[in-house]
């Protein structure tokens, strides 16, 4: 085998590894009680990979520990409180013993009056790494029965709107309900850790 071939075979696997990796921190991360672990920290303004740490060693074990990984589970998380309306405004150091990171992304929203059926839209046509999935935005579409926008609009960002608007008017509070409030997520959070540790 050639060194030019072997070298190439090599950077495949490397990459195959990588996406392993980045799909199983992706599935992680966007866990709806690993957002809400996220969330709370940031209302209480912590950094939020500070709450990931147990959990992330928990699941994956001390190996998760490389400098490698730590960086792609920042980068994963920094595209997931965007895509959530959050902007990054500084970074935190994290001080507690034994913790995976010893500094994180400080957050905050954007928009403090993002409503309940933003966030609900969002979370139907997000994909996790935060961008617009066209598929699930035309099946969220499909679903309510609105007219298709898409042959006058320009560009994806332009359709998300589109539809946002007309989404809005059409389907009722009852299915997206009210915001729930950063101590309700803690709570709820709490709620589910002590349920983990009963069982």
């Amino acid at each position: 085998m050639s060194e030019k071939r072997g070298a190439a075979l090599k950077e495949g696997r490397h990459d195959h590894i990588k996406n392993v990796i980045q799909e199983a921190l992706q599935e992680f991360l966007t866990r709806p009680e690993n957002i809400a672990r996220m969330e709370a920290a940031i209302s209480v303004k912590r950094a939020a990979l500070e709450v990931l740490s147990d959990p992330l060693i928990a699941e994956f074990g001390a190996e998760i520990d490389q400098l490698e990984v730590k960086q792609l589970i920042g980068y994963l998380v920094r595209r997931i409180m965007e895509s959530r309306g959050y902007e990054v405004v500084g970074t935190l150091r994290i001080t507690r013993p034994g913790n995976l990171f010893s500094r994180g992304l400080k957050f905050r929203r954007t928009s403090q009056s993002r409503d309940a059926f933003t966030r609900w839209f969002d979370d139907q046509v997000r994909a996790p790494d935060g961008t617009v999935d066209l598929d699930k935005l035309a099946d969220l579409v499909n679903r309510w029965e609105l007219e298709h926008p898409w042959k006058s609009c320009r560009n994806t960002n332009q359709l998300t709107l589109v539809a946002r608007i007309l989404l809005r008017k059409t389907v009722p509070e009852s299915e997206y309900g009210p915001v729930e409030e950063p101590a309700q997520i803690v709570d709820k959070v709490a709620e589910h850790d002590n349920a983990a540790l009963s069982s």
